[in-house]
């Protein structure tokens, strides 16, 4: 320790003494080869303020000028000097892979410090500010533990808050109610592990693998799972208001009470899942598959799910008001006291579908296939069926009020009874 303060102390008297010595000469002005002073002679005189441009020639002389810093200079032992400096560059390699036990340094200003491969397990930095500062392959043995340790006692005991868990293994893990807000989980694979009630606020999700996770009553409105995996999730009352689920697998997820408002879900497969009850309002699911999805009593007021695919589909009391269906493909499924007030079905496919008081008021079904529909008791009051394939012998059992028939012909067969209801 006594060699380190001695040679410590001997670098800075060097600073001390040496620097304003030379910081004379770089303070002095230039004198060029053409210069009239070549030659002058001023010994013990000041020349840092003069002008001599116009000047005659003379005798150049500052050796009196600068003799006692010369002279003590000349005297040094520069060994040490020399000592020190490979010291410095020994102790600077050995920082390199230096690792810090327990320390705690308050209030450190390192400015522009590089910092390669150092360790820092332990360390309490309170109001250590690190400005401009390089660290480019550090990394908190926490951030490492975080990737690698998949004990579920320790992942609930530890603060996950920005935590940096991309392309951790997190299958299989409880991680139910924590808080996860701002965590990078780019690349991890969640897949069956229980996510239920956690905070994800501006949490970092992209490319995770998230099969059969489940996310309950998870708030994850707005966040991108565009062309993701989510198949057989649970996702159940979970808030996706927003969200871009852009052709994501939603294969026989959940998705019961969910709010997928505004939500874009063109192209996706929702094949068999489940949004009874769901919140699909103003959505956009154009060219969606949904085949064989339970949509009973699921809010698609305002929703865009032209050209969707709606084989099988169990829509039983669901709101299609103003929705937007044409061309899509409905056959066989169930509409039954559904509401498709002024929804548009252009070209729509409902063969065999079961539209059994079903309210169709102010409905545009232009060039609809409806052969072998069940629309009794259903309200076509107002109707457009103009070109529709539909047969008379279904349209005996639906009820008729300005209703605009196939040939352009209008029935009012059920006006009267349509007032008096």
């Amino acid at each position: 320790m006594k060699n380190f303060i001695s040679k410590i102390t001997k670098s800075l008297l060097t600073t001390l003494l040496v620097v304003p010595a030379l910081s004379a000469c770089k303070n002095m002005p230039p004198i060029e080869q053409t210069s009239p002073l070549l030659g002058a002679y001023l010994q013990g005189s000041s020349v840092l303020e003069g002008n001599f441009l116009e000047s005659d020639p003379f005798e150049f002389n500052l050796s009196k000028t600068f003799q006692p810093q010369i002279e003590f200079i000349e005297q040094l032992d520069f060994q040490w000097v020399e000592e020190g400096v490979q010291w410095t560059q020994t102790t600077a390699v050995d920082l390199f892979d230096f690792e810090m036990p327990v320390v705690d340094i308050p209030e450190l200003n390192i400015p522009d410090v590089a910092l390669p491969t150092i360790s820092l397990p332990e360390v309490s930095l309170p109001d250590v500010s690190l400005i401009g500062s390089i660290l480019p392959v550090t990394e908190a043995e926490e951030v490492k533990e975080l990737q690698s340790n998949k004990n579920e006692s320790f992942l609930t005991k530890k603060n996950l808050v920005k935590a940096n868990l991309m392309d951790a293994d997190l299958s299989k893990i409880d991680l139910s109610g924590k808080d996860l807000s701002g965590a990078d989980l780019r690349g991890s694979d969640l897949s069956h592990a229980d996510l239920t009630g956690a905070n994800l606020t501006g949490a970092h999700l992209w490319q995770a693998k998230l099969r059969k996770v489940a996310l309950r009553d998870t708030d994850l409105s707005g966040m991108d799972f565009s062309e993701m995996d989510l198949s057989g999730a649970d996702l159940r009352g979970v808030n996706l208001s927003g969200a871009n689920l852009w052709g994501a697998k939603l294969y026989r997820t959940n998705l019961s009470g969910a709010n997928l408002s505004g939500a874009r879900l063109s192209n996706a497969d929702l094949t068999q899942s489940e949004l009874s009850g769901a919140n699909l309002s103003n959505a956009e699911l154009y060219n969606t598959q949904l085949m064989g999805a339970n949509l009973i009593e699921a809010n698609l007021s305002g929703a865009d799910l032209q050209k969707a695919q709606l084989t099988h589909t169990n829509l039983h009391k669901a709101n299609l008001t103003s929705t937007w269906l044409a061309g899509a493909n409905l056959q066989e499924s169930n509409l039954s006291e559904a509401n498709l007030f002024r929804s548009t079905l252009h070209g729509a496919n409902l063969q065999d579908a079961d539209l059994s008081a079903a309210n169709l008021m102010e409905a545009s079904l232009i060039k609809a296939n409806l052969q072998d529909v069940d629309l009794q008791d259903a309200d076509l009051n107002k109707t457009i069926l103009f070109k529709a394939s539909v047969s008379k012998s279904a349209l005996i059992e639906a009820q008729l009020c300005l209703t605009s028939l196939p040939d352009y012909t209008m029935h009012n067969r059920d006006c009267e009874q349509t007032r008096s209801i």
